[in-house]
């Protein structure tokens, strides 16, 4: 297994700095990054009901940053407010600068819903899901190839044992921030870079609970992705038909794969992941229809919420997590 100190950032620039930014209402942070966590035992994307932590990829600051970096987040003063705090290799004005753009996209600060609102209180199925999680954005991955390396591990398996494969991979061959030696043991860990896992051996990663199969696939992605064979950022410009087709031409990747990555690391809100089962069974028992659904009748059922129905699904999944935790107290609707 490589050693975690090869891909260790310096310590010789390593600052934090803190700023403030402004969400277009309604915004709850709280829901948000449980749309984000999916799991309390997440060490990727780590929330303990106050701040939510997370190794940002240099990518995500636009150019800013060459390294990774670290983002923390607690909500602010005002409810649309957020603080942010920003460690890095890096000096202040970028710093600062990737920080905030870097969590502008990760938690949908800069989306204004009120379509979707609207469209919501005319339904009634739909109105009180959106009242009760009002403020939820939609968060993202930080790119295509995190949105990729948190999807393949969960492939055909349970969510819960998926993140714990996620955790092993990123504690073989994610990044290190030298200043902070105690994300090592808490979190939140950083996932591995195309560069990094390019390198990674099939066995090992095998000897981690990854079947061949997908051991295969993480790092054919990633020789694909460092070598400039796939260009993500372009694949992300593209209608998300043409999308779909690209993707699922890659080993290892198929309808579900790709659904989700186009919605939780594009933010394609229309796409609605219905190759995954437990999304067709949970929208027929929230619409309380019985039987097995088709994906023709996943289809036609979230057709009248066209452009958000991939929307719709992250209320589902953030309206289950609400209610199996019983620690958590859903105040107040927010205001319209």
């Amino acid at each position: 297994m490589p050693l975690a100190a090869a891909n260790t950032t310096p310590t010789d620039t390593l600052r934090t700095m803190t700023t403030e930014l402004t969400a277009v209402a309604p915004f709850r942070l709280d829901l948000t990054a449980m749309a984000l966590q999916r799991r309390r035992h997440n060490h990727i994307d780590v929330w303990d009901g106050t701040t939510l932590r997370r190794v940002m990829p240099a990518s995500a600051s636009g150019g800013a940053l060459a390294e990774p970096f670290l983002l923390e987040v607690t909500a602010g003063a005002d409810p649309a407010t957020v603080q942010l705090t920003i460690t890095g290799n890096a000096n202040e004005h970028d710093l600062q600068g990737g920080g905030e753009r870097a969590a502008r996209e990760l938690l949908g600060l800069d989306l204004d819903l009120t379509p979707f609102y609207a469209m919501a209180k005319g339904d009634e199925h739909l109105a009180p899901l959106a009242d009760r999680l009002r403020g939820l954005k939609p968060p993202r991955y930080p790119g295509l190839f995190e949105g990729l390396v948190n999807a393949v591990p969960c492939q055909q398996v349970t969510l819960t044992f998926g993140l714990q494969l996620l955790e092993r991979l990123a504690r073989a061959y994610g990044p290190v921030l030298a200043g902070r030696p105690e994300l090592a043991d808490s979190g939140p860990l950083g996932l591995p870079s195309p560069a990094a896992l390019a390198q990674a051996d099939p066995d090992e990663i095998g000897a981690m609970g990854f079947s061949r199969a997908k051991a295969r696939t993480l790092i054919e992605l990633a020789k694909e992705v460092s070598s400039g064979n796939l260009d993500l950022a372009a694949l992300g410009r593209l209608p998300s038909s043409e999308v779909l087709e690209r993707l699922r031409g890659l080993y290892g990747v198929g309808r579900w794969t790709s659904e989700y990555v186009l919605l939780r690391a594009l933010g394609r809100l229309d796409v609605y992941p219905d190759g995954d089962s437990g999304a067709r069974n949970g929208l027929a028992r929230f619409l309380g229809e019985p039987g097995k659904p088709s994906y023709e009748w996943v289809a036609e059922r979230v057709a009248p919420w066209t452009p958000y129905a991939g929307f719709v699904y992250l209320h589902l999944l953030v309206d289950g997590l609400t209610k199996a935790d019983e620690t958590f107290e859903l105040h107040a609707p927010l205001p319209t």
